[in-house]
């Protein structure tokens, strides 16, 4: 049985005795998107903690963000641990600052040097950002 079926179980059928998170996370296709969603299912049983998750499959920037802004109450991510996670780019880092106004924010410069940042990027960070500092218009019609 996968984990997302033992989930689903527990979830459909809450008479009967439940699934554990132990056997959860030995379950087939138990990644950080599965042991986010067996946190937000079951606020009451056992839960992932951050550690465990940040060593889950498929623990990227974009799982990271999730978690913080899925879970306030728990250790938090830092900017620093996302900004080293696979996958982080641009568009992680604008939906980061969008989405967790309260964690330390990213600026246009680590923007402006991370993977992808291209003409598009620039134009929704300034669309995004409007009190923060802007791309320059010149910048953004790079290769038009």
């Amino acid at each position: 049985m996968t984990a997302q079926e033992m989930r689903f179980f527990n979830t459909e059928n809450p008479d009967k005795e439940q699934y554990t998170k132990a056997q959860h996370k030995k379950a087939k296709n138990c990644h950080a998107w599965e042991m986010s969603f067996w946190n937000e299912s079951f606020p009451n049983a056992e839960q992932y903690t951050k550690l465990e998750h940040s060593r889950a499959k498929n623990c990227d920037a974009f799982e990271i963000r999730w978690w913080n802004y899925e879970f306030p109450n728990a250790e938090q991510y830092t900017k620093l641990e996302h900004s080293k996670a696979k996958k982080c780019n641009t568009q992680e880092m604008r939906w980061w600052n969008m989405v967790l106004p309260n964690a330390e924010q990213y600026i246009i410069e680590e923007h402006r040097n991370a993977k992808n940042c291209n003409m598009q990027e620039m134009r929704w960070w300034n669309e995004s950002f409007p009190n923060a500092e802007q791309y320059i218009i010149e910048e953004t019609n790079l290769g038009e």
